[in-house]
């Protein structure tokens, strides 16, 4: 943003050079302090959508698997930008509602108001074709994923996993592996 004087920057462009001049801070050691050449760093706002003057056109696509942590990078990219992260997934399914409960308030968002666009496809298609520009690729282990949306599709809640319904899913398995065992 510094190199280039003559152009006028969004806000977006604003909290993202705001961004990078707070991480350089943290990087170089001087965290302590708080402060960067513009005085004090300002307490977070939430986050906001865009406005049809800050979006440019461009939409960067957060493909992952489910259960791969996209929420949990949409959350930081949130705090971090100050701009609301939107998703492909339709805004009534029961996971969404409760992403909706939990603070995500782009679900379903997919036009200009979110520059970062969270989707699962290929797995599952998003309720509306979206082109992209940029795309973030989040990967995660594996067998993590695989236990991780295993429990989520038995409990059909992001953070039930020792629910008593799964607890009883294991002692069924438990005893049907015992059973198969004895003569």
């Amino acid at each position: 943003i510094t190199s280039c004087p003559s152009k006028r920057h969004s806000a977006k462009d604003r909290r993202v050079a705001l961004l990078w001049s707070q991480m350089s801070a943290l990087s170089s050691g001087e965290a302590g302090d708080h402060s960067n050449e513009t005085g004090p760093m300002p307490l977070p706002l939430p986050p906001q959508f865009l406005t049809p003057a800050e979006h440019r056109g461009e939409t960067v696509i957060l493909a992952s698997y489910p259960r791969s942590g996209n929420s949990l990078l949409r959350g930081l990219l949130e705090k971090c930008t100050g701009v609301v992260t939107g998703s492909d997934t339709l805004p009534q399914r029961t996971l969404s509602q409760a992403l909706q409960r939990a603070g995500a308030r782009g679900e379903g968002v997919i036009d200009g108001r979110a520059w970062v666009v969270k989707s699962h496809y290929p797995e599952r298609r998003g309720h509306a074709r979206l082109p992209c520009d940029r795309a973030i690729l989040l990967v995660r282990n594996v067998w993590d994923v695989v236990d991780s949306y295993f429990n989520m599709t038995l409990t059909n809640s992001r953070g039930a996993a020792r629910s008593r319904r799964l607890r009883e899913m294991r002692l069924l398995r438990r005893a049907a592996r015992a059973r198969s065992r004895t003569p």
